[in-house]
């Protein structure tokens, strides 16, 4: 039995911008922490879902050269945990100063795998069959998964239960040789557990790896891509494994009408509009061409274009 037949298959649909006024979320969710919550967190738990995961938010947070501290992501995924499916280690992302590429990613293994045995054995109670274990999948992945899939709680016997491997990079022939360097050591292992593909909308990939039991939209974010993920410089629309279950029905007009919106808004809100749709992404978080997003983000005034 494949984990895909133990388990299921799910694509977590990645949330940044505050969700109001709806009441289901016909989708899987993936949250991510910032240091002193998650966004959507509070509403998402009084809402159905069909799942909900939580990302550590180490990537944001390197993006502004910063480290998020591990003891209050515990706490707070264990004051969370009954919500969640899985929550992902508080990862390590080296820092770009100085020493070689080689060097600055074994230290981030390195400090990704301490925080792993940190929060697997904290004594604040997590449920370490929702821990996922995070592996850069830009780095060189086999020595972490192995270091991994053959280490046992010396407190509590058990050992890796869920790994998530990071592949949100464009270069698709390099995501196919991780994934089948993973493949190969899941066999050598037996690891029967559940496997995330972070940053991965590809369905021939869903559909050749059947240990891979979840995915995500996250690097569509990451990317600023309206509705899609690169790859090989190709846009990709959001998929689920079987059905466009994120295609966006916003049109070209609907989209121009929504930049007016905006540009609307932040003169009433004092913000600069060209510094807003440059550098900080409000204009692509907000236009971002999805089906959630057209139901519950696009004004009012807009749903009525064609």
């Amino acid at each position: 039995m494949t984990a895909r037949e133990k388990y299921g298959f799910k694509l977590y649909h990645a949330s940044s911008l505050q969700i109001k006024g709806v009441d289901s979320l016909p989708v899987s969710y993936l949250l991510t922490y910032t240091g002193g919550g998650a966004t959507n967190m509070e509403f998402i738990e009084t809402h159905p879902t069909k799942g909900v995961c939580m990302d550590s938010g180490a990537f944001p947070a390197w993006k502004q050269n910063k480290d998020l501290d591990v003891g209050k992501y515990i706490q707070f995924a264990k004051a969370h945990q009954d919500s969640l499916d899985w929550f992902a280690t508080m990862d390590y992302i080296p820092r770009q100063s100085g020493g070689k590429t080689e060097d600055l990613q074994r230290y981030a293994a390195d400090e990704t795998w301490a925080r792993y045995k940190a929060m697997h054995e904290a004594p604040e109670g997590l449920d370490v069959s929702k821990l996922a274990f995070i592996v850069h999948g830009a780095s060189d992945i086999e020595p972490n998964l192995v270091r991994a899939l053959s280490w046992r709680s010396a407190k509590t016997g058990r050992g890796v239960e869920m790994l998530a491997l990071g592949l949100a990079f464009p270069d698709s022939a390099m995501r196919i040789r991780q994934l089948k360097i993973a493949e190969r050591v899941i066999k050598e292992f037996n690891f029967t557990g559940k496997f995330h593909a972070l940053g991965v909308q590809d369905r021939d990939i869903y559909r050749n790896f059947p240990f891979i039991t979840s995915a995500d939209s996250s690097s569509s974010i990451r990317l600023a891509i309206s509705g899609g993920v690169q790859i090989d410089g190709e846009e990709y629309k959001v998929l689920d494994d079987e059905k466009l279950s994120h295609k966006s029905k916003v049109t070209p007009k609907m989209r121009e009408l929504q930049k007016q919106f905006l540009k609307e808004r932040c003169k009433l809100c004092g913000r600069d509009w060209e510094k807003a749709s440059r550098q900080d992404g409000y204009v692509e978080r907000w236009i971002w061409g999805c089906l959630e997003r057209d139901k519950y983000f696009i004004p009012k005034e807009c749903r009525k274009i064609t």
